[in-house]
């Protein structure tokens, strides 16, 4: 039998009595008033009998009572006051009542539901293979109605410390019929087989320069999908690359990256490059030149440097590293050598 819970009902309870000139008692499944704790006969009679009830037993003090039900008797509720003067409010305020606890139930049930539905998610994230999954999880799915035969979508959100930026995003997310959790406050993560509403979100969020957000490809794992969704982020972030949200846009890079590709020697050098004073502006003067497709012009005009200068830095990157990315016959080498120091240095422990 469902029971009142008196500090939720009691607001209730509150609410109703805003605009209601008599005071209001509630009593529980037993009789029993909230506040006092205390039985009243009258309460039980009405909850028993399930009918109105005068509750007089005390001139001062007198009432009507009615039983309150929500598909089940849950308690009852006495409005104060001469009886002939209180009876006429005592459906109204019954049927209000009736209302509210209902909502409350339903609203209780929503959180209850959100927060199962929260913990299968997080579980199936773990999940490198359904194989992998027990009786309970593939039960759970059933419940949630979750039809894990299909595949799925994921994409990250990292967003700063920002509360009025949080705000946002979660007004966009409400909107949407997309499932998604948080880890953190900052950290989104969306799951999908709705790969059209996916793309309006992005949409809506790409303007966001400090937003941090990747893609996953679609994938029965996902697992697999949110890693790749991260490795995204990362790779973008460390490889200056601006649109780019989607793993399969960065995929040979990342497989680049991932290579058995023997160019240690240059990685190792580029490595050491990075500790010296202005070795950091040499790598990034390379990758720009890179980015630009070794155009001198637009790469010098990009830094905000003259071509001589350009021209200094790539010689001096050179001679760092031993190899010249200049040299159409060597550049194949020094751009993978350059995506594993950013593995190396970056990415590789991270995830």
């Amino acid at each position: 039998m469902l029971k009142l819970a008196g500090d939720s009902l009691t607001r209730l309870i509150k609410t109703i009595q805003i605009d209601l000139p008599y005071e209001l008692q509630l009593f529980d499944h037993d009789g029993k008033n909230l506040r006092t704790r205390k039985r009243n006969s009258a309460a039980v009679e009405a909850i028993t009998t399930k009918t109105t009830t005068v509750d007089d037993w005390d001139a001062a003090k007198m009432g009507v009572i009615a039983p309150v039900r929500v598909n089940i008797n849950v308690g009852a509720v006495e409005v104060m006051g001469e009886p002939t003067v209180v009876a006429p409010f005592v459906r109204i305020i019954v049927d209000s009542f009736e209302f509210l606890v209902q909502s409350e139930i339903e609203h209780r049930q929503q959180q209850i539901d959100s927060e199962e539905r929260s913990i299968f998610y997080h579980q199936w994230l773990l999940l490198s293979s359904l194989d992998d999954a027990d009786q309970h999880f593939l039960d759970t799915a059933r419940k949630l109605k979750i039809d894990l035969s299909r595949k799925y979508q994921v994409a990250l959100i990292r967003i700063p410390n920002d509360e009025h930026q949080r705000q946002e995003l979660a007004a966009v997310l409400a909107h949407s019929t997309l499932s998604y959790l948080t880890f953190t406050h900052l950290e989104y993560i969306i799951f999908t087989d709705d790969l059209r509403e996916l793309d309006e979100i992005l949409k809506q969020v790409r303007h966001h320069e400090q937003w941090q957000m990747g893609v996953g490809n679609v994938r029965q794992s996902l697992h697999d999908s949110l890693h790749e969704a991260m490795r995204t982020i990362l790779i973008a972030k460390y490889l200056h690359y601006t649109d780019m949200y989607f793993y399969q846009q960065l995929v040979e890079v990342d497989e680049l990256m991932q290579s058995n590709v023997d160019v240690s020697e240059i990685t190792d050098a580029m490595i050491a490059l990075a500790a010296v004073n202005n070795g950091q502006v040499l790598l990034q003067t390379f990758w720009t030149f890179t980015q630009l497709n070794g155009d001198n012009s637009l790469t010098a005009k990009t830094l905000h440097i003259h071509r001589n200068t350009l021209r200094y830095r790539l010689d001096k990157f050179s001679d760092a590293i031993n190899v010249d990315p200049r040299n159409l016959s060597e550049y194949p080498r020094v751009y993978i050598a350059y995506l594993k120091y950013i593995r190396q240095s970056f990415i590789g422990n991270l995830i």
